[in-house]
């Protein structure tokens, strides 16, 4: 059995690699998810292959009691997760309990950025040195971020492996054909900047509204899908710098692959990433990506991709200049992937059921 544990549904990038594993491993395999509850809108998109666990709880502390019972009666012979801090409790109830299952762990985030924004940063370090070493296997979504963890917690080199996020590619593609009703602008004269992604912090949004805002191009528009607690703040930031009618919060969407068809760039303004998603699935969909240096493993595809395709910019007046060059795009049937067929999902769950098998 291959056992999966997420806290719950919500749309984030750590929830869709999951999802996108747990669906596609579960033709050949036993897939089990243990889900804190079973809240969020990617549940609906869960293959009814997948057993789920919802142990109908709001949080990790109170789910852990539950998680280990459920350890002992599913008896898994691998365990995999995608958060932080659920990499160190499954790791933690593996040690304490000495369970025979194998761990399969793999991080969202660049440590060395991410640790530094979470509040208990000194913790985390020091759980990251002592717990992770004891993983069977470590997933790193980029070469940055398995040097970090040689260097920075002195993990055994043969206990990582870089392995690319998966993308649907052929499925978002489908979806970013849908007719969608957009707001009264005109797509065919205006150069369309889309960015995806939740409201936080992270995201760095109040800056790439700034940035839009110096950008002074008159027939441009802003587009920003997603939710989260910075909405109101957001909100009311655009209307103090009076762009509401050029920058758009349109919340979140279920289908953002079909606003990914009418853009002409994606942003990514993120103080820090790991491998983000969205801007695999807006290459997926034929759309040129802007981002920052922050951005985790994304820098590293530059030398994959043509170079109009990825460009890489410092916040401010360099990332702004990469905006300008930005031109119309033809409609979407005329547009190919621009993402290389190895972040295929499918390659993906060949080579996590290689690792299952080794770790057997």
């Amino acid at each position: 059995m291959f056992l999966i544990i997420l806290p719950n549904f919500s749309a984030g990038g750590a929830e869709r690699v999951t999802i996108n594993l747990a669906n596609n491993l579960s033709y050949s395999k036993d897939v089990h998810l243990i889900v804190f509850n079973d809240y969020g809108p990617l549940r609906k998109h869960l293959s009814k292959n997948v057993v789920v666990h919802n142990l109908d709880k709001p949080s990790l502390r109170q789910s852990i009691l539950l998680i280990i019972r459920l350890i002992k009666k599913l008896k898994p012979k691998v365990v995999f997760s995608s958060i932080g801090y659920i990499n160190i409790a499954t790791i933690s109830i593996k040690t304490v309990f000495r369970y025979s299952f194998r761990t399969i762990i793999r991080e969202a985030n660049l440590p060395s950025i991410s640790l530094k924004n979470n509040k208990a940063n000194f913790l985390f370090k020091f759980l990251y040195k002592k717990l992770y070493p004891k993983a069977n296997l470590i997933l790193a979504s980029s070469q940055r971020m398995k040097l970090e963890f040689i260097n920075d917690f002195n993990i055994n080199n043969s206990h990582i492996n870089v392995i690319n996020n998966p993308v649907d590619i052929k499925h978002i593609r489908k979806l970013a054909k849908e007719k969608i009703n957009h707001p009264a602008f005109n797509i065919s004269k205006e150069i369309i900047f889309i960015t995806a992604g939740r409201l936080t912090v992270q995201k760095n949004h109040k800056e790439l509204i700034d940035n839009f805002i110096n950008l002074n191009k008159k027939n441009s528009r802003l587009l920003i899908l997603g939710d989260g607690e910075l909405k109101m703040d957001l909100k009311n930031y655009i209307q103090l710098k009076q762009v509401s009618d050029k920058v758009i919060l349109l919340g979140y969407v279920e289908n953002p692959w079909a606003w990914f068809s009418i853009g002409d760039a994606f942003l990514l303004s993120s103080s820090w990433e790991g491998m983000p998603n969205a801007a695999l699935e807006a290459l997926a969909c034929g759309l040129p990506v802007i981002a920052t240096p922050n951005c985790g493993g994304l820098p590293d595809l530059t030398t994959e991709l043509d170079k109009d395709s990825l460009t890489i910019s410092k916040m401010g007046d360099e990332f702004i200049h990469a905006m300008k060059k930005v031109k119309k795009i033809n409609s979407f049937s005329s547009r190919k992937s621009l993402l290389p067929e190895l972040f295929d999902v499918h390659h993906f769950v060949k080579k996590i059921g290689h690792f299952y098998n080794d770790l057997l």
